[in-house]
């Protein structure tokens, strides 16, 4: 019969500290790993997009009247454009050409009782 003295064991502790160093170790390259890829930090125009509508649409129907509230609502530089086949209204500055924009389509009031097929666009930077 063998012997379990003659095996190799670690003490507890010993283990232990092992195991935590090699946690912190992994931790480290993550966390270096991580900071290394590119980050899409430009992202911003979903959101805006979503609060834009939110300002904009009356019963599921875009205001155009409303397109400076719309713009105001958002704490950063946005331009908001709101267009139908042959009219666009549009608030807010010239945005730069890196800026990031996103569109989505909404029903659009023209004139009392007249509703179009339009696109809401916001550009943000």
């Amino acid at each position: 019969m063998s012997s379990s003295s003659g095996r190799a064991q670690a003490e507890p502790l010993v283990a232990l500290v092992c195991v935590a160093v090699l946690c912190a170790a992994l931790a480290g390259y993550a966390t270096a790993y991580d900071r290394s890829l590119p980050t899409a930090d430009r992202d911003l125009a979903p959101p805006v997009l979503a609060a834009a509508t939110d300002t904009l649409l009356v019963r599921g129907v875009a205001r155009p009247d409303r397109l400076d509230d719309a713009r105001l609502d958002i704490a950063r530089s946005v331009t908001v454009t709101l267009t139908t086949g042959d009219r666009t209204w549009t608030t807010g500055p010239n945005p730069p050409a890196e800026a990031d924009a996103a569109s989505r389509p909404v029903a659009v009031r023209v004139a009392p009782g007249d509703v179009r097929f339009g696109r809401l666009r916001v550009v943000v930077w």
